[in-house]
């Protein structure tokens, strides 16, 4: 049986693939259902209200004169006349056909979307920025304000927001980017860190985290003496790194 005096040093023989942020985000959406529905409903919405010119067989805002108000749904290839003008989701109370004001309101809703998360995204990755970096007194203050906006049920918040400011399409759409930015404030502190982390423990996990390796092996038992000396790999301060390590054992492998 060999030993680890005898047997030759370790070599790296693989290490895993650095993906950028963008093809870290379509591997996952290319394992999750759920997220593969999501986007083809979003591309939909993107399609219909990109064009909604084409699509809407009436003028959204016109009044129809030959129509009664609230008439139900008409559509001729499910038997109704081909005398009465054509509605496949009727008419409303003021007689504009439904379905066109449907598909218009596609547009309203992506931009109502686009424009809250924007804002909350602007605003909340700066004040985590600047809590991040700048820590202390500073940190601890817009950390707390963003626990306080957390504490109250975000609708609820919103709620109270528009009924402060009045009715209206912008205020309702500043109050939920409002009650968002805690969230992408909290993640964006989170994730830069304030200074203090530059040391102790946080550098070594990094070194940790990128001396993954692979290794292909014939025998379990050449297995384990790899292993430990993976484990002894030298790290910061000439301390063990305990380096991860994956081995897989095959027939017959390269030399390591």
């Amino acid at each position: 049986m060999a030993t680890l005096t005898d047997t030759p040093p370790l070599q790296k023989v693989a290490a895993t693939t650095v993906r950028t942020p963008l093809q870290d985000m379509l591997r996952r959406i290319a394992r999750h259902r759920s997220a593969q529905v999501g986007a083809a409903i979003l591309g939909l919405m993107i399609i219909v209200a990109v064009f909604a010119p084409v699509l809407a067989p009436f003028d959204p805002i016109r009044v129809l004169k030959d129509v009664k108000p609230r008439v139900a749904p008409c559509i001729h290839l499910l038997g109704c006349p081909a005398d009465q003008s054509q509605h496949i989701m009727g008419v409303d109370g003021n007689r504009r056909d439904l379905f066109s004001r449907i598909i218009y309101g596609a547009r309203l809703s992506l931009v109502i979307g686009v424009a809250t998360v924007s804002f909350a995204i602007v605003i909340g990755a700066a004040l985590g920025a600047v809590a991040a970096y700048l820590g202390g007194w500073i940190d601890n203050t817009i950390m707390r304000l963003m626990d306080i906006l957390l504490a109250f049920p975000s609708l609820l918040l919103a709620i109270a927001i528009v009924a402060a400011l009045g009715p209206g399409l912008w205020n309702a759409l500043l109050a939920v980017a409002f009650v968002s930015i805690p969230v992408y404030a909290r993640i964006v502190r989170a994730t830069g860190g304030p200074p203090a982390v530059t040391d102790g423990p946080f550098p070594e996990a990094k070194e940790f985290l990128a001396g993954y390796w692979i290794v292909e092996v014939p025998t379990a038992e050449r297995a384990y003496e790899i292993a430990a000396k993976a484990s002894a790999a030298p790290g910061r301060g000439g301390k063990p790194l305990n380096m991860p390590i994956e081995v897989r054992q095959v027939m017959s492998a390269p030399p390591v």
